[in-house]
């Protein structure tokens, strides 16, 4: 009669978890997705690559375009997985009883999907790493990187990013 009481707060707490996997998975699935719509690469919150690139010289625009040109079918093809598995994993959720290996399953499924998306956006930033010229590389990791990815409107009704928030200075010697 023990083993009841604790089964139920497991299962409770495994459906909690496996809601929240979903929430998380569903998020980075409309991240991807948004990025991969009409060849708009979302790599941060309202940054497409073509804002992210604006400001690198010609032949780097070009070769970030190139590499996203060449890994774009393998990332789409990766992504409906990666939503297959989601919806798969929904039907499982919406069932009358929950069958417990099943879920696992789905949850393992989707998860296996989500690291060979998350290759093939390696795959394709490796390659930037290694064709970019380093002052190129550093100024995309730089936008990439940089606090504050919100847009303001600005007095001329157009959008702007949000400057990044100075350092924090040093902290004296010795103390607080």
């Amino acid at each position: 009669m023990s083993d009841a009481p604790q089964a139920k707060p497991r299962r409770w707490l495994k459906v909690a978890l496996g809601a929240s996997l979903i929430v998380n998975v569903l998020l980075i699935g409309i991240g991807v997705g948004s990025a991969l719509h009409h060849r708009r690469e979302i790599l941060g919150p309202h940054m497409s690559l073509r804002q992210l690139t604006a400001d690198l010289p010609e032949a780097a625009r070009r070769t970030v375009d190139e590499i996203m040109t060449a890994h774009r079918d393998r990332i789409h093809h990766q992504v409906r997985e990666v939503r297959e598995k989601r919806r798969a994993l929904a039907d499982v959720l919406a069932t009358e009883t929950v069958d417990l290996a099943a879920l696992e399953k789905a949850f393992q499924d989707v998860q296996a999907a989500d690291a060979l998306l998350q290759r093939e956006i390696q795959a394709a930033t490796q390659e930037m790493a290694v064709r970019l010229p380093v002052e190129a590389r550093r100024e995309l990791t730089r936008r990439m990187m940089r606090d504050g990815h919100r847009w303001k409107r600005g007095g001329d009704g157009d959008r702007h990013w949000r400057q990044p928030p100075p350092p924090s200075p040093p902290l004296p010697e010795g103390g607080a």
